[in-house]
């Protein structure tokens, strides 16, 4: 028999070709952006590299026939879904990251504090629940993830990428303000004592 793959199976290979490349430029971008590598997304473009070879072996079988050709087209199948899973799991990986650090900060200095040097903060939030909605409404129904996780790459990743900046820029004011706030603190309770040690010293002269 023949080995050469079908129209369709050859069309969805080129697809497959475009999207991996376009996940690797996400990588790139996504570990400059979170300093350190999104490794299950990584895994994911693995798995579908293992059926790519599987597919390379299966087209030099010296026992290819019909049922050759099925399995080809069924780890083509599955070479598309690790590919989809590994851009999800980039989008889901910044959307975490983007949260915790969110949550880190207003943690450090204050909800109130960060709204002043962070005005967009009650904006962001919002935001954030907005994607866990969609993500938890998204594992729910299978159909709708892939638009689900498109308006997640299209809308909001450039946009907590773009308030990731302005927030580590604000971050710096943030802790100033901290640290001059906990030096005034720890001032008035130097006055606060020496003056309880003035009056109890006023009260023992006194009764003395």
């Amino acid at each position: 028999m023949k080995k050469v793959l079908n129209e369709r199976d050859i069309e969805k290979l080129k697809i497959i070709a475009d999207k991996w490349n376009l996940i690797e430029k996400r990588l790139k971008i996504t570990e400059k952006y979170r300093f350190e590598v999104d490794i299950p997304a990584i895994n994911e473009l693995r798995y579908a590299g293992r059926k790519i070879v599987d597919i390379i072996v299966l087209l030099h079988s010296e026992d290819y026939d019909n049922e050759t050709e099925k399995t080809i087209s069924d780890n083509i199948a599955h070479a598309e879904q690790y590919c989809m899973n590994s851009d999800h799991d980039l989008t889901d990986g910044i959307c975490t990251f983007f949260n915790t650090k969110m949550e880190r900060v207003i943690n450090d200095y204050g909800y109130d504090n960060v709204c002043t040097y962070f005005p967009q903060t009650s904006k962001i939030m919002v935001m954030l629940d907005e994607v866990k909605e969609v993500i938890s409404i998204s594992r729910e129904n299978r159909p709708q993830r892939v638009e689900a996780y498109k308006k997640l790459e299209e809308e909001f990743i450039p946009k907590f990428m773009a308030f990731h900046k302005q927030l580590v820029a604000s971050e710096k004011s943030m802790l100033l303000s901290k640290r001059t706030r906990e030096r005034k603190d720890k001032i008035l309770i130097f006055f606060a004592v020496i003056g309880i040690i003035v009056g109890i010293s006023g009260v023992l002269i006194s009764i003395l």
